[in-house]
């Protein structure tokens, strides 16, 4: 085989393997590094993990409410709020509750320990999401999201 033919057909295969990972980038880690990454977060001391494609959302209106609560700001409560194109993330997180998990399962709640962190986890059918809600280190965590396995990689 000719020289130039092998150059041929190894251009032919490049334009080809070029045309695959167009058509299918998932198929590729070439194209990973265009993904944002995962934002490391602390609520009021305890962190969390934002998946990518998550923003931070500063005009969330039920955050300003939330934050003008007086019962919330007495017990220095922290809320941030995330958007991405799967649906939302709320976090909140409040020191100084003596709160007991357990009180929840009567209203409904089901028990869930997700890494660690036994909690409680339940269903708003008003929101449409999920609210899953666990203790630490004498603080109140509580997770909305809109997609339930978002839980296992936000809460660390």
């Amino acid at each position: 085989m000719k020289r130039s033919s092998i150059i041929k057909l190894s251009f032919a295969f490049a334009l080809l393997m070029i045309f695959i990972v167009a058509v299918n980038p998932a198929s590729s880690a070439l194209f990973d590094f265009f993904e944002e990454p995962a934002q490391n977060v602390t609520v009021c001391g305890v962190d969390f993990v934002i998946p990518s494609g998550y923003e931070f959302d500063e005009n969330f209106t039920d955050l300003m409410e939330i934050m003008a609560d007086e019962d919330f700001q007495a017990h220095n409560g922290e809320v941030k709020c995330y958007e991405g194109d799967a649906g939302n993330i709320t976090i909140m997180v409040s020191e100084d509750r003596k709160g007991k998990i357990s009180n929840l399962y009567s209203a409904g709640y089901d028990a869930k320990t997700i890494n660690g962190h036994k909690g409680a986890i339940k269903y708003m059918s008003d929101m449409d999401n999920y609210m899953y809600v666990f203790m630490e280190d004498d603080k109140l965590a509580v997770v909305y999201v809109d997609d339930k396995d978002l839980l296992e990689e936000i809460i660390v």
